[in-house]
């Protein structure tokens, strides 16, 4: 069934290889890891609406090249070839699981903007092809590469 009114449905697929270690959820927070001190941060601290004051509202939803779901807590977007944001969830959304596909909501169509919607998609199952439940976008952090390693790294440390 089609969405009511402008909502259109923008969807990404993220890679569908899973790792051995990745088959599951997480595993449990170590209590050692050797991250650069500004990846610890962004891995121990929820996020609040202020960390996201001077960053970037929208992002056009034309240029979106990739969307991927590091884990329930953190989401990339690849804008055009060169540009990499990064939205951090306060709380963790539970549809979202790493190389999991991801769907996102535009509300306008045309931008993808702060407290606009995420959702998991479940790929196995009864289940497959749903959507989870949604997670309201708070603020698109730009990061370079080299940031994008580290933290997919602390993340795969966790």
């Amino acid at each position: 069934m089609p969405a009511p009114g402008p909502v259109r449905w923008m969807f990404a697929a993220a890679s569908f290889v899973l790792a051995s270690s990745s088959a599951g959820e997480p595993s449990a927070p170590s209590n050692q890891t050797d991250a650069p001190p500004e990846v610890e941060a962004i891995l121990s601290t929820p996020a609040a609406p202020s960390d996201y004051a001077a960053e970037e509202r929208c992002v056009p939803v034309r240029r979106i090249r990739e969307v991927k779901a590091l884990d329930n807590r953190h989401v990339t977007f690849r804008i055009g070839r060169n540009d990499l944001y990064l939205v951090q969830f306060k709380h963790r959304c539970p549809s979202l699981r790493r190389n999991d596909p991801v769907a996102y909501e535009s509300l306008n169509g045309i931008s993808l903007c702060r407290q606009d919607v995420i959702r998991g998609l479940t790929r196995f199952g009864m289940n497959e092809g749903r959507l989870g439940p949604p997670c309201f976008i708070p603020g698109f952090q730009q990061i370079t590469e080299e940031q994008l390693t580290m933290l997919q790294a602390a993340l795969r440390r966790r």
